[in-house]
C-alpha cells in the first residue's frame, strides 16, 4: 500500500508491505527446492562415479573374462591386455605364471598317464600268459590252483585298469576327436549278444524297445564303450531273477535294473574315478 502523507510540510510516501506467504509454505518450497537440488546432484554423481568406476576396472574386467573363458584341456594361456595400472599389472603377471606352471602340471600328468599304461601294457600281458600256462599245468595241487587263480584275477584287474587309462589318454589327447553319426539301434543290437551268456547266468530276462533309437552326432568306439558299461553294470548290480530293460526314443536312452541296491549318489554320478563301497551300501 502507498500513500502520500505530509510531516512538517515535507512530502512523502508511505509504504506498507505484508508477506503474502506464510512461513511454513515458505519453508516447506525451500525443502522441495533443495531435494530437487541434492536429488539431482546424486543422479549427477552417481553417473560420473559410474563412468569413472568402468573406465578404471575395465582391465580387472578384462582379465575376468579371460579367466571365465580358459580351459586346461586346451593347453593354450589367455593373453590379457597390457593396463597402465601398476596392481592390475602384477594381477595379470601372477595370474600368467600361475597359468603356465598348471599347464605345465597337467601336460606332465597326462604324459605320465599315457607313458605309464603303454609301459605297463607289454609287463601285464607277459604276466597273463605266465599265469595261464601255470593254470594249465596238470601238476598243481588244489592250494596251488587257488593261489594261481587270485593272481589270475588281480591280473585281469590290473590289466582292465591299465586299458582304463590308455582310453583316458587318448580321450585327453583328443584321439577321439573325429564325430560321425552313431546309429545308436545298431549300437545296442551289435553289443547285447556279448552279454545274453552273462544274463543266462544270473537267470536274468533282457527287454528291449529300441525302435525309436536316436542317432547321435558322436564318437562311435566312445559310444560303444559307454553302452557297453551301462549294459555290464545293470547284469553286475542286478539281482538274481531279475531283469533288465533297455530303452531308446527321440532323446532319452534308459537301462534299467532290478537292483536292490540304493541309488546312486547323483553328484558323484559323473565323477572321474567315483565308485560306492560295498560297506556303503551295506550300511544304507
Amino acid at each position: 500500500m502507498y500513500s502520500d502523507v505530509t510531516i512538517q510540510g515535507q512530502p512523502f510516501v508511505l509504504m506498507i508491505r505484508l508477506n503474502l506467504v506464510e512461513s511454513q509454505d515458505l519453508i516447506k518450497t525451500l525443502t522441495w527446492f533443495y531435494f530437487v537440488v541434492l536429488f539431482t546432484l546424486l543422479i549427477v554423481i552417481f553417473f560420473v562415479t559410474r563412468f569413472i568406476s568402468n573406465r578404471l576396472w575395465k582391465p580387472f574386467y578384462n582379465t575376468l573374462e579371460k579367466i571365465r573363458q580358459f580351459n586346461i584341456e586346451q593347453h593354450t594361456s589367455p593373453v590379457f591386455n597390457p593396463t597402465r595400472v601398476k596392481e592390475f599389472r602384477q594381477l595379470n603377471k601372477g595370474l600368467s605364471k600361475l597359468i603356465k606352471n598348471n599347464l605345465k602340471a597337467y601336460q606332465s600328468q597326462k604324459e605320465f598317464t599315457e607313458n605309464a599304461a603303454h609301459e605297463l601294457q607289454t609287463p601285464l600281458a607277459v604276466f597273463s600268459s605266465k599265469l595261464d600256462m601255470l593254470l594249465q599245468d596238470p601238476s598243481l595241487n588244489d592250494s596251488q590252483a587257488t593261489i594261481l587263480n587270485s593272481l589270475y584275477e588281480a591280473s585281469s584287474r590290473l590289466s582292465r585298469v591299465n586299458k582304463n587309462l590308455l582310453l583316458l589318454a587318448k580321450i585327453e589327447n583328443n584321439q577321439y576327436a573325429n564325430l560321425e553319426q552313431v546309429n545308436t539301434k545298431a549300437v545296442i543290437e551289435d553289443v547285447l549278444p556279448y552279454f545274453l551268456e552273462q544274463a543266462l547266468l544270473r537267470n536274468l530276462t533282457i527287454k528291449t524297445d529300441i525302435n525309436d533309437a536316436p542317432v547321435l552326432n558322436a564318437s562311435k568306439p566312445l559310444a560303444e564303450i559307454m553302452i557297453n558299461n551301462l549294459i555290464l553294470n545293470a547284469i553286475a548290480h542286478n539281482r538274481v531273477n531279475g531283469s533288465i530293460s533297455i530303452k531308446a526314443a527321440d532323446r532319452q536312452f534308459l537301462i534299467c535294473n532290478t537292483s536292490e541296491q540304493p541309488e546312486l549318489n547323483a553328484k558323484s554320478l559323473f565323477k572321474r574315478f567315483g565308485k560306492i563301497s560295498r560297506a556303503a551300501i551295506a550300511v544304507v
